[in-house]
């Protein structure tokens, strides 16, 4: 099976991928920072380097919001999917099965608590869904 590039709407996925980047800054940043520092028992000399390695952290997020955000693109594409409600519906099946899945296998194998693993997850789902219904909704 070939990926055809040429079905991608690269707005759409521009967009998406930039919506995505803001949902996890705002997440991980207005919504629960404090508590996201708090179950994960980040150190303050932890905190310090992930602070310094901040520009190179947002440019690794961008750029995965762009890859996540294209991949969606070409599945949609072959899947056939038309609108924002099936892509939000599908983007939430892929969080199911595959994103909360390896979120569960992470968080127990990282013996992280249960709040650790629906802060980021849930992260995860917010963002699968809301880039679903934009590609979804924008083919």
């Amino acid at each position: 099976m070939a990926l055809d590039f040429n079905s991608v709407n690269w707005l759409a996925v521009i967009v998406s991928a930039v919506v995505a980047f803001f949902i996890g800054g705002a997440w991980y940043g207005a919504i629960f920072a404090k508590a996201w520092v708090s179950v994960h028992g980040f150190a303050e000399d932890e905190l310090a380097i992930m602070q310094k390695q901040q520009l190179r952290n947002f440019g690794v997020f961008l750029i995965g919001d762009v890859i996540m955000a294209t991949v969606i693109s070409l599945v949609y594409a072959k899947l056939g999917v038309t609108s924002a409600m099936q892509g939000a519906y599908i983007g939430a099946m892929l969080w199911l099965g595959i994103a909360a899945t390896l979120g569960a296998a992470r968080n127990a194998a990282y013996s992280k608590s249960i709040p650790a693993f629906f802060i980021d997850t849930f992260h995860e789902l917010a963002c699968l869904a809301t880039v679903g219904a934009i590609i979804g909704g924008w083919q």
